[in-house]
């Protein structure tokens, strides 16, 4: 036992000798170690310290990261400054890590060593028996474990006496890896008894011997049976095993079935052999023989034929046959026999012999006895012979008789037939088969009718092996291209022939022509490929032509059939064009596509202006004239031109002026503002929307030394049929207005009859002021001008007049009797009081017209009295756009319902109670319960506004139904005054109406209503029992008989509230008209919109009931709008609320968002 002070002593010496006067550290725990591989029993202990001295910590042990457990043999003891672990007796199970864990405060260290134990081999894997097969590699496994790791050598005894052991080595036949052995590549020698032997050098070596066993497949020696065995003789064969593995188990098969032993086949094994044999040998032993050799790791089998011979014998004898024309047809030869007989089939020819048939295209002779012929012809009839022989005894043979039956059959299926429209058609049809044959003609799969008076002719010629059919069918036309069908029928078969007739025409005309783009000299066209009339199109011609101004000559550009594009060259600038696309094929062109015009992009003119001239006409100005270019220069249209000018032979810049261009030939421009007696050059270009032509020739011109005189206005004085007098002031000169004489040189006076050739009479005095033309032709115009002229030329021209010569004779009138003057303002006055007669007569008329319709309002209105339950209502709003009716004179005005007036279903408590009185044309008074139901979608339209024809019918229709043929005569009597309905609150005596005369017995009434769907009346009650709300509605009733003088009235019954007002006026019929008021409801709600800040936004909020609902649209509490309901429109958005108003009030709500 160690001392209280002998630990730490100790702890030094196991640690190598460490001072024990460590300044203090940080916290750390001095290295500890085991001795390396202790064995078992043998008693260890560490000690763990701190490093440093007058630590106080505290210690932890652990093993392998766990705690470590006390007990019996291990021990922990813990002092103040170090700690000690003993193992007092060490097992293999110590093995392990230990780790000693210091902790002081809040610091921790550790140390951790490994304690290592000796033990002996222990087996892991034992070895133990392999079998392989030849060729495989066999592998021992052989493991163990122990302290230290053991080691694992292998070797084999050998087969020398006595017996050898050979060490294994890695390479070449053995490989060894982690202690197992593998054989490589195993033969028959390498099996036996192979040891495993395990060491480490503690305690006893492992060793453990197995054996390896090679073993090998079977392999039979091939055998075989006697040939040409015979029935009754006897047989034997060996299967004998060349190699292979025992044990070994031999079986016998027949034709793939287990063969048993019996009488017949005896079996006999013996270890490496197996004998069968065949005692007698029968016809059914035929066959193949197999021997089965099996051992544990395979198998072997071979194969042998015993044939026993035997004589054809017939299994199925052919017999005579029957095939139809081109079928396929087969026959068998059935025969048996050993070895099999060979069957060969003959034919019988011309000459009566039968001659051998061997394989070809149509006919095949198969080894297993078949003839087979492909498409049976009429040459393949006959007799026929099939033979068999195997060389046993005599062969077999036998004959049969092949007939052909000939079907109604087609050679050729299907044809294309290729007709001109208006040519004749005739269609082939050649059928063969055996006789009667019929042939049905079909057109599109339809039976073809043939009759006298159609265009199909058949014509039908018998021969020996079929029929000739032919269709002919007269003036082909597109409607006979068509599938036309054949069908032709025997008693053996039918057979159906196909005929596509295509009626070739010429081509339709393209379709869907357009201009992709144009250009000034060219343009590109696109169009769609039209019918093709069944023949193929083999080109296209584009036709194009100036559309307008010029030569309209074709032109003609030829594009492949496979295009539906081109671009049309040789065009001209600003050229209106008309283009048609026409389709060839072999027969012709077809019609030409529709035109389509296009106008062609504008260049700048190609040529100057022509035929300029000059011509001085002042001192600062210069008349320039000049024509267009020629058209074809112009390119497009001519806007105007530029008119150049500049001071001759000087740099300058031309200065031009822009002039529009006119739609006379001729243009001229007077350039003023230049200076006296200067010589100028003048051009002129013409220009259009593409740019500006070449210039004209350059004119060179010189301004007067002073001024043109100015050309006195003409007058007419008089004329005859002859002659023509004309006036004119004298010119007077601006500077000196004495001096005329000087300033003028003279007149010229021009005239043209007609559009004939100006001419011209030179007046030398100067002095002159008048002139007559004289030798005109009587009755015809003539334009007449002035011009003065002076030095420096000819002035303008004055103005043109018109005179027109008499007529030969004529007298001459005063002016204000010439009737050229006078009829025309006749005419004028009388037109003008015309117009004011009638506006008279339709203001009178229009006057009249609105004071009778306001005397019948008032006088209805003064008849009808409103009195309601909760006393009078006001009607807020009054739809003055409504049209009125307009009937026959006295006829009151019918107010058309509008939608807003339709009443909704209306609960029982919301209307006036109690019974209404109603006191008919007779006196009679009838009760109307108050009892109302929902009322139709849609307000009846009022007879007043269907067309009288209709009124009539429906009129007579009713009368016809309802009314019984009665000869009287119908009397209506009227009261002098309206009878009304006297309420309880309320009863206001009339005077009684004066008594009418005796009436004879009115005819009975018949009542209709007019229904919502259609314009026609049904049968009505005439007593008002019950007035439902569904019961408002116009309502006819009709009193007539068959004489012709027939009296009808018009009632019109007003129901409000609990009050009915009767209302009779002279009519065409009896029509009455009920009103239930309803509440107001909704037809469309408001809802809520989104709009963009400061727009404009329309909402719809509408409403029904009667009387008509008042809408009004508030803003907050303030009303935006009160109209119809219709719009609200608001610059700055905000909330909006509908309110609907006529006793009760139905409100809607919408929301704006406004989008800024």
């Amino acid at each position: 036992m160690l001392s209280c002070s002998s630990p730490w002593i100790l702890s030094i010496v196991l640690i190598g000798g460490l001072s024990s006067h460590a300044a203090a550290l940080d916290l750390g725990v001095i290295p500890f170690f085991f001795p390396s591989y202790v064995k078992e029993g043998e008693k260890v202990f560490v000690t763990c310290a701190p490093k440093g001295e007058g630590r106080s910590v505290k210690f932890k042990w652990l093993k392998n990261g766990s705690d470590i457990r006390q007990n019996d043999r291990i021990k922990i003891t813990d002092y103040p400054e170090f700690s000690t672990l003993i193992i007092s007796s060490v097992i293999g199970e110590d093995s392990g890590n230990y780790t000693c864990t210091a902790t002081e405060d809040h610091s921790t260290a550790s140390y951790s060593a490994e304690l290592m134990i000796q033990g002996p081999p222990v087996w892991k894997i034992r070895p133990s028996n392999v079998e392989t097969v030849v060729g495989k590699n066999a592998t021992f496994e052989c493991s163990a474990a122990g302290r230290p790791p053991p080691t694992v050598s292998w070797s084999r005894e050998s087969d020398n006496k006595p017996p050898m052991r050979e060490n294994l080595s890695d390479g070449g036949k053995y490989a060894t890896i982690n202690g197992f052995l593998t054989v490589i590549n195993t033969q028959k020698e390498d099996q036996g008894k192979y040891t495993c032997i395990v060491a480490n050098d503690v305690g006893t070596a492992l060793q453990e011997s197995v054996i390896l066993s090679v073993l090998r497949f079977p392999q039979i020696q091939p055998f075989f049976f006697p040939d040409a065995l015979s029935v009754g003789h006897k047989t034997s064969v060996s299967c004998t095993l060349n190699k292979g593995s025992q044990p070994v188990k031999f079986r016998w098969l027949k034709d793939g079935k287990e063969l048993t032993h019996n009488d017949n086949h005896k079996i006999l094994d013996i270890t490496d052999l197996s004998v069968l044999s065949i005692n007698p040998v029968k016809q059914n032993s035929s066959g193949n023989y197999t021997c089965v050799a099996t051992n544990n790791i395979g198998k072997d089998e071979f194969t042998a034929s015993l044939m026993v011979k035997a004589p054809p014998k017939w299994l199925e004898k052919p017999t005579d046959r029957t095939s139809y024309l081109g079928s396929k047809f087969e026959i068998q030869c059935k025969v048996t026999g050993r070895p099999m007989p060979i069957i060969t089939w003959y034919k019988k020819d011309l000459q009566q012999n039968f001659k051998k048939l061997n394989s070809n295209n149509q006919m095949n002779v198969s080894n297993e006895g078949f003839l087979t012929i492909a498409s049976v012809s009429e040459s393949d009839e006959g007799l026929y012979k099939c033979n068999g022989d195997n060389g046993v005894e005599e062969s077999l043979s036998a004959e049969f008789l092949l007939t052909v039956y000939v079907p109604a059959r087609f050679e050729e299926k299907f044809k294309v037939e290729t007709v001109r429209q208006g040519d004749s058609a005739v269609l082939r049809c050649d059928v063969t088969g055996d006789q009667p044959i019929s042939i049905v003609w079909f057109k599109d799969k339809r039976e073809l009718e043939i009759t006298e008076l159609s265009r199909y002719e058949k014509f039908e010629t018998f021969q020996k092996n079929g029929v000739n059919s032919e269709l002919f069918i007269r003036n082909v036309d597109r409607r006979d291209g068509a599938l036309y069908s054949c069908t032709a029928t025997n008693d053996y078969g039918s057979d159906e022939r196909n005929i596509k007739v295509l009626v070739v025409e010429v081509p339709a005309q393209p379709l869907d022509v357009k201009v992709l783009d144009v250009w000034a000299r060219s343009a590109s066209i696109r169009w769609s490929a039209p019918y093709t009339g069944n023949s193929a199109i083999t080109k296209y011609k584009v036709q194009f032509w100036r559309d307008k101004h010029g030569p309209q000559t074709l032109n003609e550009e030829e594009i492949s059939a496979t295009q539906t594009t081109a671009v049309i060259q040789g065009l001209k600038p600003g050229i209106s064009y008309a283009l048609a696309v026409v389709a060839e094929n072999e027969i012709g062109h077809g019609e030409p596509s529709e035109t389509i015009r296009f106008l062609t992009s504008e260049e700048e003119p190609s040529g100057p202006p022509t035929d300029l001239y000059v011509e001085a006409r002042g001192p600062t100005s210069i008349l320039v004239k000049w024509k267009p270019p020629p058209k074809e220069c112009w390119n497009g249209e001519l806007k105007g031109y530029y008119v150049g000018y500049r001071p001759e032979g000087t740099n300058h810049p031309y200065t031009f002026k822009s002039i529009e261009a006119n739609a006379n030939e001729s243009n001229e421009y007077l350039i003023i503002g230049l200076t006296k007696s200067a010589r100028y050059s003048i051009l002129v270009k013409a220009y259009n929307k593409a740019g500006t032509g070449p210039p004209s020739q350059e004119l060179v011109i010189r301004t007067l030394d002073g001024d043109l005189p100015k050309s006195p206005p003409i007058s007419l004085v008089s004329t005859s049929d002859s002659a023509i007098t004309v006036k004119w002031n004298q010119v007077v000169n601006r500077e000196d207005p004495l001096t005329v004489h000087s300033f003028l040189s003279g007149y010229t006076l021009h005239y043209q009859r007609g559009t004939g050739h100006w001419l011209h009479v030179p007046l030398v005095s100067a002095d002159q002021s008048s002139y007559s033309l004289t030798s005109l032709q009587a009755d015809t115009l003539y334009h007449i001008y002035l011009t003065a002229n002076n030095k420096h030329g000819r002035g303008q021209a004055s103005d043109i007049i018109t005179v027109k010569t008499k007529e030969k004779g004529a007298r001459d009138f005063p002016m204000y009797l010439d009737l050229s003057l006078l009829i025309p303002t006749a005419a004028g006055l009388l037109a003008v009081i015309v117009v004011i007669i009638v506006i008279i007569i339709y203001v009178v008329k229009s006057r009249s017209r609105e004071d009778l319709v306001k005397d019948q309002i008032k006088a209805l209105a003064g008849q009808q009295q409103y009195i309601y339950a909760a006393g009078a209502q006001r009607y807020d709003s009054v739809d003055k756009g409504r049209p009125y009716s307009q009937g026959e004179p006295g006829t009151p005005a019918v107010s058309l319902a509008s939608y807003a007036s339709i009443p909704s279903r209306i609960d029982q408590d919301d209307l006036y109670g109690g019974p209404i009185e109603v006191k008919g044309p007779y006196g009679q008074v009838r009760t109307l319960l108050n009892n109302y139901r929902e009322r139709p979608s849609s307000f009846p339209r009022p007879a007043s506004k269907r067309p009288a024809s209709q009124a009539r019918a429906q009129q007579q229709k009713v009368q016809q139904q309802q009314q019984p043929q009665q000869q009287v005569q119908p009397n209506v009597q009227l009261p002098q005054q309206p009878p009304q309905v006297q309420t309880p609150q309320q009863a206001q005596p009339h005077p009684p109406p004066p008594p009418p005369p005796p009436p004879p017995p009115p005819p009975p009434a018949q009542w209709g209503r007019i229904t919502n769907y259609h314009n026609s009346f049904k049968e009505w009650k005439s007593d008002f029992s019950k007035l439902l709300a569904d019961d408002e509605d116009e309502y006819l009733c009709t009193a007539e008989n068959n004489v012709d003088a027939t009296l009808k009235k018009i009632i019109t019954v007003t129901v409000l509230g609990n009050r009915v007002l009767l209302q009779l006026v002279k009519f065409e019929n009896i029509r009455l008209f009920v009103v239930v008021p309803a509440p107001p409801f909704w037809i469309q709600t408001p809802h809520g919109m989104t709009g963009v800040y400061g727009s404009r936004l329309g909402m719809e909020c509408a409403a029904a009931g009667f009387p008509r609902p008042r809408i009004t649209w508030h803003k907050g509490d303030d009303i935006i709008h009160d109209d119809a309901g219709r719009v609200v429109s608001a610059d700055v958005l905000q909330r909006s609320e509908g309110r609907v108003v006529n006793g009760k009030t139905v409100r809607g709500s919408s929301f704006i968002n406004i989008l800024h």
